[in-house]
């Protein structure tokens, strides 16, 4: 039978404290719960709005750690280190925030965890509104996470998730500062499917080390700071909408057979490269590329198409040993053409053809 720690707040209690009496036992020198008694006896507390950490020294253990009633945090959630406990419900938990500049919510080192449910969670913001960082690392048998109403956060990161399949954020708006969220996953073992659904804003995605990742989806146009994807060889679906990326745009060591960023018109760091599999690169609608647009070592390429470049500084094409150098100097001409100059150019170990230079 499973052990629960069952938190039966009455609804109308908006705070969860950090506070705590280190006198009663319990708690470390730094005021950290370290027992279920020492948790049970914070929740009579109301003074302190501060950080929640929330750890088992293994003093005291259960399988469930539920608060059924909890609707608002003034403060930090953090929990780990709990080391059998299965199931985390946080079932009408709205709103993570700070009174104080210190507002997050993570979850980590839970090593038999599996299920987080904070299926009521809208909000994950600091005093003034900012939005802060949601994040669920080393956690290895960790299989359902459920944010499904999460609206607002300044970057949900995943990793170290070794059981976990399919990860969704299908409700992100960041309504509140109009700002976007910046996305990660690294190291997820299993990880199969990232579905991003109708999020209207995403600052940043980047995606490493997914050994098994088959596909990353998305239906709303987004501009970013920055997207980088590396180390995900069974990668073979990326169908999400970029306009523009202002940071780096990587893509390295993946599955794609064709990579089609047709909605992106400005880029100004492109780096695709050891892609064993890809033979086909699609830009149509690129203009500007400001410092590089770097292709080297994709073994089977045969085809880039950028149509619209006629703005940029550095042409750095090579070792792609199935691409024709013909359609490299057709970019160059292009930029020349428009700018009055030839753009920095290294072009070498390509497929030599008739047309090259």
């Amino acid at each position: 039978m499973k052990t629960r720690l069952l938190l039966l707040l009455p609804a109308y209690l908006l705070s969860l404290t950090a506070s705590c009496d280190t006198d009663g036992g319990g708690c470390d020198t730094e005021g950290h719960i370290t027992s279920a008694s020492a948790l049970r006896s914070r929740m009579k507390c109301t003074e302190s709005q501060e950080v929640i950490p929330i750890f088992d020294e293994g003093k005291e253990s259960f399988e469930i750690l539920e608060f059924p009633n909890l609707v608002n945090i003034n403060g930090a959630l953090d929990i780990s280190g709990f080391p059998n406990v299965r199931e985390i419900r946080f079932p009408k938990l709205e709103s993570v925030n700070s009174l104080n500049g210190d507002s997050r919510l993570t979850v980590h080192d839970m090593p038999s965890l599996e299920l987080v449910d904070f299926g009521a969670l809208k909000d994950v913001v600091d005093y003034d509104n900012t939005p802060v960082a949601v994040s669920f690392y080393t956690n290895p048998r960790l299989q359902t996470i459920n944010i499904d109403a999460l609206e607002t956060a300044a970057s949900v990161e995943i990793s170290g998730l070794d059981s976990l399949v399919d990860f969704s954020l299908p409700a992100i708006t960041n309504d509140v500062l109009g700002i976007g969220v910046a996305v990660g996953a690294s190291s997820n073992l299993r990880l199969e499917s990232i579905d991003l659904g109708t999020v209207s804003a995403i600052s940043a995605l980047t995606i490493v080390g997914n050994p098994t990742l088959m596909r990353v989806r998305g239906s709303v146009p987004s501009e970013m700071s920055g997207l980088v994807l590396t180390g995900l060889p069974f990668l073979s679906e990326f169908d999400l909408p970029v306009t523009s990326v202002d940071g780096a745009l990587t893509v390295q060591r993946v599955g794609l057979t064709t990579l089609e960023l047709n909605e992106i018109v400005d880029a100004p760091l492109i780096e695709i490269r050891d892609n064993t599999a890809l033979t086909s690169i699609s830009m149509a609608a690129l203009e500007r590329s400001s410092s590089y647009l770097h292709i080297q070592d994709n073994e089977v390429l045969s085809s880039i198409r950028f149509p619209s470049l006629d703005d940029a500084d550095v042409l750095r094409i090579l070792e792609n040993p199935m691409l024709p150098d013909c359609q490299v100097m057709e970019i160059a001409e292009r930029v020349e053409a428009a700018t009055g100059s030839l753009p920095s150019l290294e072009v070498r170990f390509n497929l030599e053809d008739e047309c090259s230079l």
